[in-house]
């Protein structure tokens, strides 16, 4: 079977209106005068134009979900539906409103920390040295040292010291 280029804007538009007011492609598809879901998907293939119109069009019913559930809402307050039907309807829109808009309706949530005006929270720092290396962890040590000797004359112990910071136990 060959698939043709959609020669009727107005199917094309039909389609993309119907999906976007909340229709499966399937079920649109599925009715007369329609062309095949495949037909369609080759069309999107072909038209790079047409493929985002189509996405665009998925993420408009991911919106339009919102409103159905805001329906359901008032529903299940009005007492048209019992709560638990309205719980299962209600989760799968939202399964559906995740997939078709994961940026705003998602489950993955992104961080992206930065510095004063987009720079790395952490500036670049050259290659260092072995010999500033050594420096720096001799600095460390020494920082170590100066602290347990401070430790000491105030008659804490290491262990204690590490207890009071939560740092050394587990135990509660």
């Amino acid at each position: 079977m060959t698939t043709r280029q959609p020669q009727d804007f107005e199917i094309v538009e039909a389609i993309l209106d119907a999906i976007a007011a909340g229709k499966t492609l399937k079920s649109v598809c599925g009715q007369a005068g329609f062309p095949s879901r495949s037909t369609f998907h080759a069309w999107c293939r072909r038209d790079g134009a047409l493929l985002e119109k189509y996405r665009i069009a998925v993420e408009v019913r991911g919106l339009s979900i919102i409103d159905e559930l805001m329906e359901i809402n008032e529903q299940v307050a009005t007492g048209k539906i019992p709560p638990q039907e309205a719980g299962v309807i209600s989760a799968n829109l939202k399964w559906q409103a995740a997939r078709e808009y994961p940026q705003r309706y998602g489950d993955k949530i992104a961080t992206e920390l930065t510095g004063k005006d987009g720079a790395p929270l952490i500036p670049h720092q050259a290659e260092k040295t072995d010999l500033e290396l050594a420096r720096f962890v001799a600095h460390i040590l020494n920082r170590g040292a100066q602290a347990a000797e401070m430790l000491a004359a105030a008659g804490i112990g290491i262990n204690d010291a590490l207890l009071l910071t939560d740092g050394g136990s587990d135990e509660n």
